[in-house]
């Protein structure tokens, strides 16, 4: 099994389905006096960097900039998604704000470096090199920052970054080194996103009972004030999602339904994550396990729909048990 594969985090760009027409018309519209706005500030900051020539005000200005660009490619990139383009990372004016982000982020480290946060603009300059496909670029400038800046606060975001880019190779060794560094800082925003790699870091490892522990730590991570709630709220939920293999693995078939109900999971919560403990009960052939979870479910049930399914699930299991009562 390659389990590197099977980790699918995508919480950060969760959201409907699909949009209604006159929602997904109104979204266009919004994205479009987005973009608007951003080329027009775009605009007014040339003048001013222009104003600003031979000041150290510049850098700051250069760097807003570029923010600025990168600001714009992120409106460009939901336009190009809501309007069905395939391959919207690749859409030639999303590409272009990209790499006149870089260009900025190439001054300022050129002739600015006394006087702006260089590991602030080597960390958007990677990320901008991390989206056209520049890897071997990101990498370095990543590298850069964790050198030569280590007290940086640029450095949390280096390591998660630089931690999936060896994630991503299947450099196992590399990315359990970098995440776990972000493990000696506990207050960071990432320390959740970084126990979660390292849990299928573990599960790659075959070390199943530490991914477990892991996931619980991402579960059971407070949740922040502010913007950063929504997106742990989906790591959480992400990270039982993937606790129910490897709780399979290594506690009795018998015992699984009361361990996630130990969790605390809210109803919603539980409506999403013990489907998938019951399909792998029964694909581990643990029948009258699956059983007490899909009747668990049936009484949770907020539609017919789920209802009718589970039902016809724990028919399936009860004459199985028929012909198999030792499962």
């Amino acid at each position: 099994m390659n389990a590197v594969v099977l980790c699918l985090l995508s919480f950060c760009c969760l959201g409907h389905a699909a949009w209604a027409a006159d929602d997904g018309a109104a979204f266009q519209k919004k994205l479009k006096e987005r973009i608007t706005a951003s080329e027009k500030r775009l605009s007014e900051l040339e003048a001013q960097i222009i104003a600003a020539e031979g000041t150290p005000e510049q850098a700051k200005l250069l760097f807003a900039q570029a923010k600025g660009y990168d600001d714009l490619a992120e409106a460009q990139y939901q336009l190009a998604l809501e309007r069905g383009v395939t391959k919207a990372f690749d859409a030639p004016e999303l590409v272009e704000s990209r790499k006149k982000a870089i260009i900025v982020l190439d001054r300022i480290l050129q002739n600015h470096a006394k006087h702006f946060d260089v590991a602030k603009a080597l960390l958007l300059r990677a990320r901008q090199n991390r989206h056209l496909g520049r890897y071997e670029d990101l990498a370095r400038d990543l590298q850069t920052i964790l050198v030569k800046h280590p007290k940086s606060q640029s450095v949390d975001d280096a390591l998660m970054l630089l931690g999936d880019y060896y994630f991503d190779r299947t450099n196992l060794v590399n990315a359990k080194k970098l995440y776990q560094q972000l493990e000696l800082h506990p207050k960071s925003p990432l320390l959740s996103y970084a126990r979660y790699k390292l849990a299928w870091v573990a599960i790659n490892g075959k070390d199943f009972q530490r991914a477990a522990e892991l996931f619980v730590k991402v579960a059971n991570a407070p949740t922040p004030k502010g913007s950063r709630a929504k997106t742990q709220g989906n790591l959480r939920l992400q990270a039982l999602k993937d606790l129910v293999f490897c709780i399979t693995e290594v506690m009795p078939p018998e015992k699984t339904l009361a361990y996630f109900q130990k969790l605390k999971l809210s109803r919603a919560e539980e409506l999403q994550v013990l489907p998938a403990l019951a399909r792998r009960l029964w694909i581990k052939e643990h029948a009258r396990a699956a059983l007490a979870v899909y009747e668990h479910l049936i009484s949770l049930a907020d539609n017919e729909l789920d209802r009718k399914d589970w039902k016809e699930q724990a028919e399936q299991i009860q004459k199985f048990l028929t012909t198999h009562p030792e499962k």
